[in-house]
């Protein structure tokens, strides 16, 4: 064979594997093409077809809306807060139905996103009920969550002014009888699932994997301020020094209102706006905290007696935090057990919980349903506990661990000025009729125990 005729051949040849080589490819790729789609499911499920006739949505949720009473326990308010909450956050819902390319409905989406909040409920339990599919369960409750967080946040958090503030003193004035006081603060760890390739950055010190919630509420159980995110292995006092409002307080640009006087003050005595916080923060002249056991135990009892009054009447205010998170997380069952979800959903889950918290605190007038005394908060009279909150009632298991107590930094003098001051000025001049009772009573209590182990001896 000359030189051309072989050239032609190897050609001809190289053309016709090429066309072999291609023409099997499109065979294979066809053939596993086709066990693939055997194997797969396409389109909807035989259950979820059903949505229409035997979905949740569709009948039990109907039923919900002629019972009013029912309606508010599954999903912890009324007919219409849930039509009001639907407009606010409509126009933040834009997501399709991806089979049938139809919207899903606003109330839909939000009866799925309450459900998965308020009963803790895992999103293939709730795909069940309302028979949709699981990554469309998931993709539902995320996205409402986040637009519920960007409808209600502007409208019901947003951080006071100095007039507003002023109206929080006057209420806690009012209510818990601590005049000048503008919040109380305090932080929880949310529980979670660990986070893959996180090593212990949220491993707190109950030997738990959380985020941080740090907020501030006024005296009627509302939050002002709420900032979730931090990771689970910082205390209080890190946490404080992290956040926008802690590094507001600590370069003193936060609208705090002037120095006021204190009323009923026998001498025209002004004092500083504070904040309220347990030992884990810093004693500043803006941010107040108790006594220590150390500076209770001194051998002046007049002084002692001072400082316990203080304790007392500052616990009163400082323990309005305590029971607005105890309320959070007995209306939303979500918070009490582990939440398994990336971080950044499962902040988004506990913000949406904070937002829905104060819209139902600030709109419960327009509730229409009747509710106990107490199922918003505790009710107190003469400084006893009259009614106990309802809140309390469910509140055993809940995942909401306190942060643990680091003190941030040594008290300046002027700060513990004030505090003593403080401290006169709640025992004598603004003194409560009922306080005596209560600050001796841990006294009282302590001695009987002295005299009993005596009398062993």
């Amino acid at each position: 064979m000359e030189g051309d005729e072989y050239a032609d051949f190897l050609l001809n040849y190289q053309q016709q594997m090429n066309n072999f080589v291609l023409q099997t490819g499109i065979a294979l790729a066809v053939t596993l093409s086709n066990q693939n789609t055997k194997n797969r499911s396409v389109g909807v499920h035989e259950i979820n077809k059903k949505r229409n006739e035997k979905g949740f949505y569709h009948n039990l949720y109907q039923e919900l809306r002629v019972h009013p009473q029912r309606f508010f326990k599954f999903f912890r308010m009324s007919v219409k807060q849930f039509d009001f909450l639907c407009e606010l956050i409509r126009p933040h819902l834009v997501q399709k139905d991806v089979f049938t390319h139809r919207p899903f409905p606003t109330d839909m989406r939000v009866a799925v996103t309450l459900r998965f909040l308020a009963a803790g409920d895992s999103t293939h339990t709730l795909a069940c009920a309302f028979r949709i599919g699981d990554s469309t369960c998931r993709q539902i409750v995320a996205e409402t969550c986040a637009a519920i967080t960007s409808a209600l946040m502007p409208q019901y958090i947003k951080a006071p002014t100095k007039e507003e503030y002023k109206v929080i003193a006057k209420e806690f004035e009012d209510r818990w009888n601590l005049p000048n006081c503008i919040g109380a603060v305090d932080g929880k760890h949310v529980v979670m699932k660990c986070p893959p390739n996180s090593g212990s950055t949220f491993f707190n010190y109950k030997k738990q994997f959380s985020v941080n919630l740090f907020a501030v509420c006024d005296a009627n159980y509302c939050f002002t301020i709420a900032e979730v995110g931090y990771v689970g292995v910082l205390s209080d006092a890190g946490v404080f020094r992290l956040s926008p409002f802690g590094q507001s307080i600590l370069n003193e640009t936060h609208p705090i209102p002037e120095a006021g006087l204190l009323p009923k003050a026998k001498n025209d005595q002004n004092c500083n706006f504070f904040f309220v916080g347990d030992e884990a923060f810093g004693l500043r002249t803006d941010f107040l905290i108790p006594y220590g056991k150390g500076l209770l135990s001194v051998e002046d009892e007049l002084l002692s007696y001072e400082r316990r009054v203080f304790n007392y009447r500052l616990s009163r205010a400082r323990r309005v935090i305590e029971n607005t998170f105890g309320i959070l997380a007995a209306r939303w069952r979500i918070f009490h057990r582990t939440i398994e979800a990336h971080p950044e959903n499962a902040c988004l889950f506990v913000q949406a919980c904070v937002c829905l918290h104060n819209f139902l605190m600030k709109t419960k007038e327009r509730s229409g349903v009747r509710v106990p005394p107490g199922y918003f908060g505790d009710v107190y009279k003469r400084g006893e506990l009259s009614v106990p909150g309802a809140w309390r009632k469910s509140i055993e298991g809940s995942k909401l661990v306190d942060l643990p107590m680091r003190s941030s930094r040594t008290p300046i003098t002027e700060a513990r000025v004030q505090r003593d001051m403080l401290a006169r000025y709640l025992t004598y001049d603004y003194a409560l009729p009922y306080q005596e009772k209560y600050v001796n009573r841990g006294v009282q209590r302590a001695e009987e125990a002295l005299k009993t182990v005596a009398s062993r001896k």
